[in-house]
């Protein structure tokens, strides 16, 4: 039997690896870390921090699918460097933003509508890059690494940032820390992402122009029922997006150090677990493995949820447990979701995969604003609230993905 290097271990792999984690961490650091706190220091309501965040996802949603489809017609390796390169200058530029200007809510919004084009840029062509580097029965593999990196990058980023603003005692140096790892992305990507679809592609005779535009709306219209669970799940999600670090220091009295480190367990977790659940995830099928995820992902939601009523759910101990089944459903749903989806057509995996993340953003924009909202009501609202889609969603999602063909990889293994 022929001997296969693990997927991670191989070269093209993991130079796309290294770019995704240094990306999410300085998207992290930005947006969940340094951003909320910054601008509650500025006097700012849930609501409007709600509004700001928003902002970048809508930009993120509303661009993704086209610049997958752009990726899929002029290789991925161009979008995975210029999208960081564009984020160099934002954080520096958020934070001169002067204090009390009749103009830095607009300045803040436009500043996020940059970070959100170059996100829409970056996240499909990476997930179609690494599509594009393993075998057909190896991308729920593939998918789940990626999510590993994701995720370590935003559970890490956090405590990154919130330890250099305790220890410094200003917001200042994570904005620079930010900076700095979006030009490193941007030169990993430039220095190791050597492949490139589109060169291969046209050296295999491939006409690239028979990438219309069109063929962006066809796929979205070929999978409504993926697009209307990835709306609802990161609805979900997207309901504590804005205010999870708020929620955290007012519920459970963490500083911002503490937050981070109560997320570091579940991402080494998540790190050493992120390969098997992929294998795992491919030998149960990706319609199993998606309703698996979810259900973990609202246990985890409904532990914390129940501090609403009872005093014994209030406790780190059980935050720290929902945050590792949280993060384990996602690192099991999402990947096997993204496998099944860019199995559809993976010549244009670009665009598939763009129009699912166009409607994970657009879901994560929704519950974003709600999740503003509600946070001024109630704090544990945005939770309970959180916790309730998930269920939903799992409850929805063996109706909503695609069937795999006779032979498929997606079929589960005897």
């Amino acid at each position: 039997m022929e001997h296969r290097v693990a997927v991670w271990k191989r070269p093209e792999v993991f130079r796309l690896l290294l770019v995704a984690l240094a990306a999410e961490l300085g998207f992290a650091v930005l947006n969940i870390s340094v951003m909320p706190v910054f601008l509650e220091d500025r006097g700012m309501s849930g609501k409007v921090i709600a509004a700001v965040f928003s902002t970048f996802l809508l930009a993120e949603a509303l661009l993704k699918g086209f610049a997958g489809h752009m990726a899929d017609k002029y290789g991925r390796r161009l979008f995975m460097i210029l999208a960081p390169a564009m984020m160099v200058c934002t954080p520096l530029l958020t934070m001169m933003v002067p204090h009390g200007s009749s103009f830095q809510v607009a300045a803040f919004v436009g500043l996020r509508v940059v970070d959100g084009l170059a996100a829409a840029m970056l996240w499909p062509a990476l997930y179609a890059a690494v599509g594009d580097v393993v075998d057909l029965g190896e991308k729920a593999q593939g998918m789940s690494l990626l999510n590993v990196c994701f995720m370590i990058g935003l559970a890490t980023g956090p405590l990154v940032g919130g330890f250099m603003n305790d220890a410094l005692g200003s917001l200042t140096p994570s904005f620079y820390l930010a900076s700095g790892l979006f030009g490193g992305t941007a030169l990993v990507a430039l220095l190791f992402a050597r492949k490139d679809s589109r060169k291969h592609r046209l050296e295999q005779g491939e006409d690239l122009e028979e990438h219309g535009i069109k063929d962006l709306w066809k796929c979205a219209r070929s999978i409504p029922a993926v697009l209307s669970l990835a709306v609802l799940v990161f609805f979900g999600a997207g309901i504590l997006a804005p205010v999870i670090k708020l929620l955290a220091v007012q519920l459970y009295g963490l500083s911002e150090t503490q937050f981070g480190l109560l997320l570091l367990p579940a991402a080494a977790g998540m790190a050493i677990l992120g390969i098997p659940l992929g294998k795992w995830a491919e030998r149960i099928g990706s319609t199993r493995a998606v309703k698996i995820g979810l259900i973990l992902a609202a246990c985890g939601m409904w532990s914390v949820a129940g501090g609403a009523w009872a005093e014994f759910a209030r406790g780190l101990l059980v935050l720290a447990i929902a945050a590792g089944l949280v993060g384990i459903g996602f690192l099991v749903a999402v990947p096997s979701w993204q496998a099944a989806v860019s199995h559809i057509d993976p010549k244009k995996s670009g665009s598939y995969l763009g129009a699912v993340m166009t409607a994970q953003g657009l879901g994560a924009i929704l519950g974003a604003s709600v999740g503003g909202a509600l946070f001024d009501l109630d704090k544990y609202l945005p939770i309970i609230a959180c916790a309730a889609v998930l269920s939903i969603s799992a409850a929805v999602s063996p109706f909503a993905m695609p069937k795999p063909k006779a032979g498929s990889s997606q079929e589960p293994l005897a």
